[in-house]
C-alpha cells in the first residue's frame, strides 16, 4: 500500500472505509505514511482505542440513527447497540491530538442527541464539533441543510455538507 500511495503527489491521506480501528496493521501503515512526509487522517466511529500515528482524528460517532435494524440479525443489531457509544474511547482520541467531531443528523431528533451525547463528553471543543446532513442525493442534502444551517447557528456548531454528493453523487470512489 505504502508504494502505492507513493506514486501519488498527495501530502494528505485519509484513513477510512468501515472502521480502520480494527486493523492490527494499521499503526504500521499510519506510521510509514508518516515517515513518508505524508498528513494522515483517520476516519472512525471511535469506538475503538489503540495508539497510531495520526496527525487528525476525524472521529464519527454513531447516533441512534445508525442502527441497522431491517437491515441484518436481531443479534448484530444488538451488537451495534452496546458497542457504538463509546464515550470514554473518543475522549482518549481527543487528547492524542488533533481532532474533529462528526455526526452525521437526519431529523431535529438526531441534531438533539448530538446535544446530549456532547453531556456526556469532557474536553471538546465547539469550533471542532461538526454535523454533517444524512442524504444520498443533492435534493435531501439541499432539505436537510435547510433546517440544520439555522440550527447549526443557533447552538455555535459547525455544518459541513457533503460535497461529494452534490458534485458526484453517491458512488464509490469520490
Amino acid at each position: 500500500m505504502l508504494a502505492e500511495i507513493a506514486r501519488w503527489p498527495t501530502r494528505h491521506v485519509v484513513v477510512t472505509g468501515g472502521e480502520p480501528m480494527i486493523y492490527d496493521d494499521l499503526a504500521p501503515l499510519c506510521q510509514g505514511l508518516r515517515d513518508a512526509g505524508r498528513h494522515v487522517t483517520i476516519e472512525t466511529a471511535g469506538t475503538i482505542d489503540r495508539d497510531v500515528p495520526c496527525d487528525l482524528w476525524s472521529i464519527s460517532p454513531k447516533l441512534s440513527n445508525s442502527s441497522p435494524v431491517g437491515y441484518t440479525t436481531e443479534s448484530w443489531v444488538a451488537q451495534h447497540e452496546e458497542r457504538r457509544k463509546q464515550p470514554g474511547v473518543v475522549e482518549s482520541l481527543m487528547r492524542r491530538g488533533e481532532y474533529q467531531l462528526k455526526f452525521v443528523v437526519g431529523s431535529i431528533l438526531d441534531a438533539e442527541e448530538v446535544l446530549e451525547y456532547l453531556k456526556e463528553l469532557r474536553g471538546w471543543s465547539r469550533d471542532r464539533v461538526m454535523l454533517m446532513p444524512r442524504g444520498v442525493t443533492s435534493q435531501e442534502l439541499d432539505l436537510q441543510n435547510g433546517w440544520l444551517t439555522e440550527w447549526c447557528r443557533s447552538h455555535d456548531l459547525r455544518l459541513c455538507d457533503r460535497l461529494h454528493i452534490h458534485w458526484f453523487g453517491n458512488r464509490r470512489g469520490t
